[in-house]
């Protein structure tokens, strides 16, 4: 039997073998997320009695010839490549390569063109030279992108780099020359206008007359405690004299 024949006795099998799903997926959506098939166990389960309308249990007959199960459509067998290497190994006549998921643009674009050199054919690339076309602008302007340099620099990051370039005792200095200088001159006069002159010269003497009051106030304590302490030693002296 030829290899075309297999793939054709392959597709008609394939066609009338049934989807097998999981036992009542159409009437649970938790059984729906995962509808793979297993086996039904139940004593009255109708699809393993083999009952009329229910699905069906799996059944010997619907695999594919042994010559080509596993092939691709041209009856082909996929190899995964990840590098030129690889590639020359893989025989073209049963074989065919497939670029893994995992290999950059760089490897990518070195394996295309040398298919491309030896007219070998890859399983997930339909047009080869379409392919490297587009890996080559992708790389242009990757390319394009790094080189550009900014136009301008941020207003802060020129702040930040005069900053560090002086030393902290010129920027002490620098600050006190714009906090002086920063102040108008009018301003301070302004505000020693707004001050009168009597004003500053009458509250000096108030306090001068605040603190005469506190020592009078101190001398006739001095004096009303001396009185009662003379007062109290006639008392006792005449006390001694009537005894006697």
């Amino acid at each position: 039997m030829a290899e075309k024949t297999k793939l054709e006795i392959r597709t008609a099998i394939k066609k009338r073998k049934p989807t097998y799903r999981r036992r009542q997926s159409n009437q649970y959506a938790k059984i729906a997320k995962n509808d793979a098939w297993r086996r039904p166990k139940g004593m009255g389960n109708k699809s393993r009695r083999n009952r009329r309308g229910h699905i069906g249990m799996l059944k010997v007959g619907y695999g594919s010839p042994k010559s080509v199960r596993g092939a691709n459509r041209d009856g082909l067998f996929e190899v995964v490549i990840g590098n030129i290497e690889q590639l020359k190994l893989v025989d073209s006549k049963t074989h065919v390569g497939v670029i893994s998921r995992t290999v950059g643009d760089k490897k990518k674009l070195a394996i295309l063109e040398f298919a491309q050199k030896e007219k070998l054919s890859i399983g997930n690339v339909g047009n080869i030279s379409a392919k490297i076309d587009e890996i080559k602008s992708k790389r242009v302007s990757k390319e394009d992108t790094k080189n550009k340099k900014p136009s301008s620099t941020p207003k802060k990051d020129t702040k930040k780099a005069e900053s560090k370039s002086q030393p902290k005792s010129d920027l002490k200095k620098d600050d006190s020359k714009v906090s002086k200088s920063s102040v108008p001159k009018s301003s301070v006069v302004k505000e020693e206008e707004k001050v009168p002159n009597n004003v500053k010269e009458e509250t000096t003497p108030v306090t001068k007359k605040v603190t005469t009051t506190t020592t009078t106030t101190t001398t006739t304590t001095k004096k009303v405690n001396a009185t009662a302490a003379s007062a109290k030693k006639s008392s006792v002296e005449t006390k001694e004299v009537s005894n006697k």
